[in-house]
Parts: C-alpha cells; structure tokens; sequence
C-alpha cells in the first residue's frame, strides 16, 4: 500500500469517528430537548443548526447572514438564578470545547448567562431542575 492510499484510509477512518461523535451528540440533544419540552411545556429551549455541511456558497453566505462559529447547540430564553438564560453546548463523552467555542462562553458569561457544557441526559435534566428552580 502507498503513501497515499494509507493516508486516505487513516482519513475515512477519522471521518468515521467523527461522523459516529456528531449522531451521538445529535441523540443525546433529541432526547433532551424532547424531556425539557416535555416537563416544561412554556419553556423556550431552542437549537440554531450553525453546524454541518454546506457547500462554499451556502456557507460564505450563511456567514453575511451572522452564522458564528462556536455558537453553543441549545439557548434556553428565560431568566433565572440572577442570569439572562441558559446556554448548553451538547458533547459526545470525551468531547471537549473548540476555541470558538470556548470563546463564545466567555463572552456569553461576561453577558450575564450561564453556560453549561452536558454530555449526557442525566446531567442535563439535573441543569435544567435547579436552573428553573
């Protein structure tokens, strides 16, 4: 085997994993948007699709329209605990923060919100219960 056919199958191997880390992320978020809209019904938790793929057009444009990088995957709009809302960044186990992404919660908790890194459906109903109160 060549260089070059090692190194493409090192890339679909990689490629897999991360295709594998974002649907487990993706179900994790399923399942808890579906408990919190389920226990809270007036509650406003949404998702922005910021992420996934697009072609270079999409994504030049989408960027003119103020897509950012590093924006957190759930925003939760009400006011408790002395902040402005929650904010939720969804990981697969062992997923960490990029730097956008470490950069958006440092200026979402300079603005008064707080954030919350959740890799699991447990953790998340535990957030959201004392968060609401």
């Amino acid at each position: 085997m060549t260089l070059e056919q090692e190194f493409e199958k090192m890339q679909k191997k990689i490629w897999a994993i991360e295709h594998m880390r974002n649907k487990e992320e993706a179900k994790l978020q399923e399942a808890c948007v579906k408990w919190a809209r389920m226990q809270y019904r007036d509650l406003l938790i949404w998702h922005c699709p910021n992420g996934g793929s697009r072609n270079t057009i999409e994504g030049a444009n989408l960027k003119r329209q103020g897509v950012l990088a590093g924006v957190c995957d759930l925003h939760v709009d009400r006011a408790a605990q002395g902040y402005h809302g929650l904010k939720i960044e969804m990981k697969a186990r062992g997923g960490k923060l990029t730097p956008e992404q470490k950069a958006y919660k440092e200026q979402c908790e300079k603005e008064d919100y707080l954030f919350a890194v959740v890799d699991n459906v447990d953790d998340f109903i535990k957030l959201l219960k004392i968060y609401l109160g």
